[in-house]
């Protein structure tokens, strides 16, 4: 009983209960009975029986428990309930809680032909093509040798082998139909065209009878196709045709000629419920609601906390953002490595890698190349035997990328400390989080009226109509801070890392989609005017490293010097330097004199001297009115987030849209031919 003690102390008789207080005591109850180290402990066991997935089962159960009551808690914190209402919230959440293992597949869908395509565990079968001219397919005809010669060469002691006969042919194209259309577990659909691309009729395929013999309750279903507005016979047939005759004539594509018709054909059947629907259908238009202002301050509170990536996404698509954000939905998980993991376990290993320099007493620039590789494998070893549950072990495949990630770090390691042995930087933190910068306004940013009044008069006339009270706090981890120190200045440089190859835009960052570089130096900047009052804070370089390890074409040839020359430019960074020589020189020292390019930063002299219209330069002041617009972008988030704006408008940049692959198109219902 003294477990229990801590329910039975808050469900004394007679004593007023909340949900809140139930909650806490069960918490304490299930600390008491020590149930996380016993299912842990259960765990443990299992994975040393080699069951894995009941392992990970076990490990989920305290986790999706908590994750309940911290709902409960959240939900009916100060609602007044006796313990058996309790109890009853308690089993409805038990009953839909679920654990279980990503599965190893994942439903698709494959498309292929009945030769080549190997078809395994398939649910449903659409075989389409089933006519007198796909089926039989046609096989070759008589060869040079004649039957009488291939029974000659097949009855030889040495027995060449022969492509098959014509006849052999047909029966291999049956055995395929078989295995095919005996595939499917739960339903087979067959389907053939009336007219092939030439115009000429076809007629079912032999399979089709037979399928019919076999099944004589099967029926082969018609649909016919959008006929001109003289075939329409009888008012069925009219209103089986009118919704894309309405379309048609929705989006202008139909004949003159045939618009008189039509409209007299709509004003016979305008009273049907049918018609109305289609003509509201085929009218639609887009209409954007937003939440109730009450709606989303209890969705969002006026205390936002974001991450860039976040912002980004709301720049993208408001909808999405509110899907993902508010309505926390999520894709289904998948038993796989994607990009995500990819990038996540680069940034772990050079976190760790980092932590591991600093335990030893070694620096960027002084580690030899035998340390790097030892301290890099230790680094490599231990991250990945325990990210996501050891997901790069779950297989041969995937155990066969870990020698190409330790390659690609092993080059990622080598490049960064001859990058920094090029100039004067040295890094002052790795994946250094927004939190260590306290209060800063560069973090918490203020959305009220009075921080909108010191903005410019065009944006502050355009921000009037949303009244918001509240602020915005920034969450962001910065990869690396590199710094440079001279007697009155301290030079910042921010890197990100990223595993897909990146350049700076401008006009992403104009449309809200690019911000975190020039978030993530307004930070470093604050954090370090924080430290050195005395001193002029100077931004140096906002750059993207892509971590690989290229492939050099056309090495053949050349010596390993030509070629570590290649993929040390090939693994220049990206973004944007102060083009003040002063600081170019600190980033690369070895840059200098007319035609001279860099390998480390995005700068290019030209002949004359100045800079190279590839360069990736700006000016202090152009920075500073850059940290400045980009500051207005997320004010202007803040207040759209906060006043309720949800609306489905991706952004379109040429061929790229945030559509492309966005999780939640099928949600949205976004139709680009709705304007």
């Amino acid at each position: 009983m003294e477990m229990l003690s801590p329910l039975l102390a808050v469900t004394e008789k007679g004593k007023v209960v909340t949900a809140g207080e139930l909650t806490e005591a069960v918490r304490e109850v299930t600390t008491r009975c020590l149930a996380k180290e016993k299912l842990d402990a259960e765990a443990s066991q299992l994975e040393e029986a080699n069951d894995s997935e009941r392992a990970a089962e076990f490990r989920q159960i305290y986790e999706k428990t908590e994750a309940l009551l911290t709902q409960i808690q959240e939900l009916l914190c100060h609602e007044k309930m006796d313990v058996r209402e309790y109890a009853q919230i308690l089993d409805a959440g038990f009953s839909q809680m679920e654990v279980g293992t990503i599965p190893r597949k994942v439903d698709r869908v494959l498309v292929g032909d009945i030769e080549r395509t190997r078809l395994r565990e398939v649910k449903y079968l659409f075989f389409t093509g089933v006519d007198d001219a796909s089926i039989p397919g046609r096989v070759s005809g008589g060869g040079i040798l004649s039957e009488t010669d291939r029974n000659f060469l097949l009855e030889r002691e040495d027995r060449i082998e022969l492509a098959p006969t014509p006849r052999a042919q047909m029966y291999i194209q049956r055995l395929y139909l078989y295995l095919n259309l005996t595939k499917p577990s739960r339903g087979l659909y067959l389907s053939l065209s009336a007219v092939g691309s030439d115009g000429k009729s076809l007629r079912p395929a032999y399979l089709i009878s037979v399928m019919q013999e076999m099944f004589p309750s099967l029926i082969l279903e018609k649909t016919e196709g959008v006929g001109k507005l003289s075939d329409i016979q009888t008012r069925e047939d009219a209103l089986h045709r009118m919704a894309p005759l309405m379309r048609s004539y929705a989006d202008g594509l139909m004949q003159e000629e045939e618009q008189a018709d039509f409209l007299a054909l709509y004003g016979m059947l305008r009273d049907s419920s049918q018609i109305r629907a289609e003509v509201e259908a085929a009218f639609k238009r887009y209409e954007h609601h937003p939440l109730a202002g009450a709606l989303a301050e209890a969705i969002y509170t006026t205390h936002l906390e974001n991450s860039v990536s976040r912002l980004e996404r709301f720049a993208e698509c408001h909808f999405a953002h509110f899907a993902k954000y508010a309505l926390s939905l999520q894709e289904r998980e998948e038993d796989e490595f994607d990009a995500a993991d990819l990038g996540n376990v680069f940034h772990g290993i050079l976190e760790d890698f980092a932590n591991r320099l600093e335990q030893e007493g070694l620096s960027w620039k002084t580690f030899s190349k035998e340390e790097g590789e030892r301290l890099l494998h230790l680094a490599f070893e231990e991250y990945t035997q325990t990210y996501g549950e050891s997901i790069l072990y779950g297989s041969a495949r995937r155990q066969g990328k870990l020698t190409r990630i330790e390659r690609i770090m092993q080059r990622t390691v080598e490049q960064l400390q001859y990058q920094l042995k090029k100039g004067d930087f040295m890094p002052e933190g790795v994946e250094v989080d927004f939190q260590q910068a306290g209060d800063l306004p560069e973090i918490h940013i203020d959305l009220s009226k009075e921080a909108e009044e010191k903005e410019e008069k065009q944006e502050k006339e355009e921000q009037r109509a949303i009244p918001v009270q509240g602020e915005i706090v920034l969450h962001g981890r910065i990869d690396r801070v590199d710094l440079a120190h001279q007697a009155d200045k301290v030079y910042v440089k921010i890197i990100d890392f990223k595993s897909g190859k990146k350049d700076f835009d401008i006009a992403a960052l104009y449309y809200g989609l690019q911000l975190q570089l020039v978030v993530y130096m307004e930070v470093a900047k604050a954090m370090q005017q924080e430290q050195h009052p005395d001193k002029e804070v100077i931004p140096a370089a906002l750059l993207y490293y892509h971590v690989s390890d290229p492939l050099i074409k056309d090495g053949a040839g050349k010596s390993k010097e030509e070629i570590l020359s290649k993929i040390r430019s090939e693994l220049r960074t990206t973004g944007l330097v102060n083009e003040s020589d002063q600081v170019i020189a600190l980033l690369d020292e070895d840059l200098s004199g007319a035609g001279s390019r860099s390998d480390v930063i995005p700068v290019k002299r030209t002949k004359n001297g100045t800079w190279d219209s590839t360069s990736s330069v700006v000016t202090q002041e152009e920075y500073d009115r850059l940290a400045s617009y980009v500051k207005k972008q997320i004010r202007k988030a803040g207040r759209q987030i906060l006043n309720g704006d949800i609306a489905v408008n991706p952004y379109q940049r040429g061929d790229r849209n945030a559509c492309t692959y966005c999780p939640f198109r099928s949600l949205c219902g976004f139709d680009p031919s709705i304007p």
